[in-house]
């Protein structure tokens, strides 16, 4: 049984996170749309080289790559068991003070933040290479890909506080 106060230590940092995620999302659709009045109605680029697009690709490719790697270092299972159970090795001559339970979730939860926000930040990022290739041919399929990209990303790294707490309940201390 998870007590009240590490349920009250995580509902601000869970807020927190899902007002960044909806507003970033949000951004990633209204630059979506932009480019998608913007371009309407407007011939394609047809001097936009090869390079150019494959240049955008790449990147693109590149930072989907980090963004999934990121995620999975940031969030993995041993680094969230390093804060919740007890250290295996004790023969380091300074202890790490002793921290209770609500104490440990919030000092985990606000390193995660930052991290939380980088791996929005990446997905984002995928979203705007798009954007630009947008703007540049002004053909809209050619955003189209990256947009996707950068919203499922983005719906794979959405706040859920359900899972958290199971993750603390598998652990049985909680």
């Amino acid at each position: 049984m998870i007590s009240d106060e590490i349920k009250e230590a995580i509902d601000t940092p869970f807020k927190i996170k899902k007002y960044l995620w909806i507003g970033l999302t949000v951004g990633l659709i209204l630059y979506f749309l932009a480019v998608y009045f913007i371009t309407a109605g407007k011939s394609p680029n047809d001097n936009l080289s090869d390079t150019t697009q494959y240049v955008f690709a790449a990147a693109g490719f590149i930072l989907f790559l980090i963004a999934v790697i990121f995620r999975k270092f940031s969030f993995s299972e041993s680094r969230f068991k390093q804060v919740f159970l007890p250290a295996t090795n004790t023969s380091s001559p300074i202890d790490k003070p002793q921290l209770d339970s609500a104490s440990k979730v919030k000092m985990y939860l606000s390193r995660q933040q930052v991290f939380y926000i980088i791996s929005l930040a990446i997905n984002d990022s995928i979203g705007i290479l798009g954007i630009a290739i947008g703007f540049i041919s002004r053909d809209l399929s050619k955003t189209l890909p990256y947009i996707v990209v950068a919203l499922l990303l983005n719906i794979w790294v959405y706040p859920k506080k359900e899972r958290f707490l199971n993750k603390l309940r598998s652990l049985g201390q909680f």
